[in-house]
Order: structure tokens, then C-alpha cells, then sequence
């Protein structure tokens, strides 16, 4: 599988992830704590944000999740949109998945 290498603020580390995982992570690290809408990670380009999102906690990913108003692309107030903001990795977990990297390189 080729991934990309997303760099992790919190363990001075690093995950491979599949592209479109990435692409959904790295806008949400980059939003520090002010977090990122589902609106502007769909913006990214992630196009299924909370599948995603549930992809990457169950691989050890600490990520919040409050809901907010947001201005959609039209400038209209929505209500209640899902913000995301990275808390950091579980540490046993990203060893596994470093692990089952390193074996399938």
C-alpha cells in the first residue's frame, strides 16, 4: 500500500496513512486548537469526514468532536456541524501501526 507520511505535533513522530486519510488528518493537526468544520475538511478534499474520522480513532488517533455553527459554500449559517480537533495518538497504537508498517515495507 502507498501511503503518505503525516508528521505527528504531539510524539515527534510520524504515521503512513492511505492518501485520503491523510488528507483528512493533516487539515485537522494544522487547525490546532481553534479545530476544523466537516464543511472545510470537505473543502480539502476529504469527502466522507466522519467515516474518516472513526477510520482514524480506531487506528489510535485522539480526535474531539463538538458541534458548532459554520458558514456552508453559500454563506448560510449551518447549525450544529461537527468540528474536529486533534488531541494526539494513542501511543500503544501507533506502535502497532508502525510496527505493521515496517513489516509490510
Amino acid at each position: 500500500m502507498m501511503g503518505m507520511n503525516v508528521f505527528l505535533p504531539d510524539a515527534q513522530s510520524t504515521v503512513t496513512l492511505p492518501p485520503y486519510m491523510a488528507r483528512t488528518l493533516l487539515p485537522i493537526i494544522h487547525s490546532g486548537s481553534s479545530g476544523i468544520s466537516s464543511l472545510q475538511l470537505t473543502r480539502e478534499g476529504c469527502l466522507s469526514p466522519s467515516n474518516t474520522i472513526s477510520k482514524l480513532r480506531s487506528l489510535g488517533a485522539i480526535i474531539r468532536s463538538t458541534r458548532k455553527d459554520a458558514i456552508d459554500f453559500n454563506g448560510a449559517t449551518r447549525h450544529g456541524v461537527a468540528h474536529y480537533q486533534y488531541m494526539g495518538w494513542y501511543p500503544d497504537q501507533l506502535a502497532i501501526l508502525n510496527r505493521e508498517q515496517e513489516a509490510a515495507e
